[in-house]
């Protein structure tokens, strides 16, 4: 196996990818929710892949189902983001240089859709009415050395009957402020330090960047749908690489879905409260080394493999039941990494930093008052409004 060839690489890959999410898992503070789920949804969606190539005899044959693999996971540039800030540089080469995903589709009726857009805060006032615009829900999160936001406005249509569901999102947050008290209206502005979104009367998020996805069945209506109606393709073009999902069977079957489940186990994080019920730190411990692992067992004596796999599938299940769901509760000294507020349930979801053993937690609770969000530099802060004073952090 070429120490810089697909196959080595790819190895490289996964061994790094669980090392990866096992220092942020203890690392406290730099637990970055996000960036764990989307590497563990990675080799969950891409576990047959990696199998298929451990299963191929001889070597020779793994070097461009390897290449296929790592192009098909990197079609993205924000799946080839992690993947070189996993494996390094030396990557790269082997996965090309990604594409952006589209702005815009047709969906199956050949109606254009919208993909992810930079927010045009005069454009989006012409299609919908913002002033009268309501928050559905608001989260705020530490992502790696920074903060961003994401946020879901219901907001009346100008150019037809009902509402539009707008997902937006703001990237190197610098300012935030949010009141419970004060959801309804919202303006889109750009300012000299970058987007700002202003929500009821006083509520502020300003950072470096701000994108939106609009979740409207009608959007093709609309100014901004009828702009690029004449100008977008009618099949959403498959990506390089799809293809039908190949698992390997025989011995190898055991480990491969051994190694699935435990990745998929840690995806969960991609919902907040899971955060903290998920042995991540455990997981990560006996998947350490698993592509290695997995590559030596195949390439072993022929008579010792099916023992070298069967090891491996005792391993990698090894690991006990989730712990018990996002107490009502927050420790003392607790310091917040995410926190969510929902209107119409006035549920608030936190995670924050065990100040006993440095994990990550998570807790939710319905906030029958007023309650604050904001920001003290990187610091997240969660006030009672009745109060007036913050709640443990």
């Amino acid at each position: 196996m070429k120490a810089d060839g697909a196959t080595a690489m790819l190895v490289r890959l996964l061994d790094r990818s669980i090392e990866r999410i096992g220092e942020m898992a203890v690392g406290g503070r730099a637990f970055d929710r996000d960036e764990v789920a989307r590497i563990a949804g990675a080799w969950e969606a891409r576990a047959h892949g990696f199998f298929s190539v451990v299963a191929l005899r001889p070597r020779l044959l793994r070097e461009p189902r390897a290449r296929g693999v790592l192009r098909a996971m990197a079609t993205a540039r924000s799946e080839r983001d992690w993947m070189v800030r996993t494996a390094g540089a030396g990557i790269e080469p082997l996965i090309g240089r990604g594409r952006p995903e589209p702005r815009h589709y047709r969906d199956v009726l050949g109606r254009v859709r919208p993909g992810v857009l930079p927010v045009d805060g005069p454009a989006l006032a012409v299609d919908y009415d913002l002033p009268m615009a309501a928050l559905e829900w608001l989260s705020i999160e530490r992502l790696g050395a920074g903060l961003g936001a994401t946020l879901s406005l219901r907001a009346p249509r100008r150019y037809s009957d009902g509402d539009g569901h707008l997902h937006l999102t703001v990237d190197g947050l610098r300012e935030v402020w949010f009141d419970s008290a004060d959801t309804t209206g919202a303006d889109v502005r750009d300012s000299p330090g970058g987007p700002e979104i202003r929500l009821g009367a006083e509520g502020l998020l300003r950072g470096s960047a701000a994108h939106i996805l609009p979740m409207d069945v009608q959007w093709h209506l609309s100014r901004a749908g009828r702009a690029v109606d004449r100008i977008t393709v009618r099949k959403r073009r498959a990506a390089p690489g799809d293809e039908p999902e190949r698992w390997p069977g025989g011995r190898l079957w055991g480990a491969a879905s051994a190694f699935r489940e435990a990745v998929r186990r840690i995806h969960r994080v991609r919902r907040a409260e899971e955060v903290g019920r998920i042995p991540i730190a455990e997981l990560c411990e006996v998947l350490a080394g698993a592509g290695t692992r997995a590559m030596a067992a195949s390439d072993g004596p022929a008579a010792d493999a099916d023992r070298a796999f069967r090891i491996l599938t005792e391993r990698w299940s090894s690991v006990g039941p989730d712990g018990p769901e996002a107490g009502e509760e927050l420790p003392d000294g607790a310091r917040l990494t995410l926190m969510m507020y929902e209107t119409e349930s006035r549920l608030v979801t936190v995670n924050y930093v065990d100040p006993g053993d440095g994990r990550p937690r998570a807790a939710k609770m319905i906030w029958p008052e007023r309650v604050l969000m904001g920001n003290d530099g990187d610091e997240l802060t969660l006030t009672d409004g009745t109060e007036g004073t913050p709640s443990h952090f």
